[in-house]
């Protein structure tokens, strides 16, 4: 004959669905839960509260979103106006000065470069 361990009384676990912990008192013979606290239909409650208030929970957010999309929709666009530049015609006309400075600046390129002859021959 084997031995059999007694059944611990009472007994604690934790409500996964709730985080909560439930208290079991157990027959020591038997093992069975002569008492429960808090009972399965408290539990059974807490459920259905939790999801009515998870309900109302995603009524009011989509509410709010509902609410935050009307305001962006009614509220007016700002049209801004861009100026462009007018279009030029025809380049600006140089300065005497700076007409003397591009004169001379070639001038003084064309005397720096050597010059060579190319005969071409038929």
């Amino acid at each position: 004959m084997v031995a059999q361990a007694p059944y611990i009384s009472p007994y604690v676990h934790v409500d996964v669905n709730h985080d909560k912990a439930v208290l079991q008192l157990r027959d020591p013979d038997t093992g069975d839960v002569v008492r429960q606290i808090p009972s399965e239909p408290m539990l059974d409650a807490m459920r259905r509260q939790d999801a009515t208030l998870e309900a109302r929970r995603m009524a009011q957010a989509e509410e709010s979103a509902r609410e935050t999309r009307v305001q962006q929709v009614s509220q007016p666009v700002q049209q801004v106006q861009v100026q462009q530049p007018a279009p030029q015609t025809q380049a600006p006309t140089p300065t005497q000065q700076q007409f003397a400075a591009f004169a001379s600046a070639a001038n003084f390129a064309a005397a720096s470069q050597p010059t060579t002859t190319v005969s071409v021959l038929a």
